[in-house]
């Protein structure tokens, strides 16, 4: 199961997330929690559980990414 945070309303600030980045990380690997990320207002990214993105790869019939 995942959770999403939204971190009252708003995604994690772009500029921000850099100084609290192994935190978010281990929510999101530890929790399954997934997190927007947003840069002057708009959702430009979503932090999500590498075993969320694979499934998500898997069931839109794309080949695995290799991290590279």
């Amino acid at each position: 199961m995942y959770t999403l945070t939204n971190h009252g309303g708003m995604g994690v600030d772009a500029s921000k997330l850099r100084y609290n980045l192994r935190e978010h990380l281990d929510q999101v690997e530890r929790n399954g929690v997934v997190i927007p990320v947003e840069r002057w207002g708009r959702r430009v990214a979503v932090l999500v559980p590498a075993e969320w993105y694979e499934r998500a790869l898997a069931a839109l019939g794309e080949p695995e990414q290799d991290g590279n």
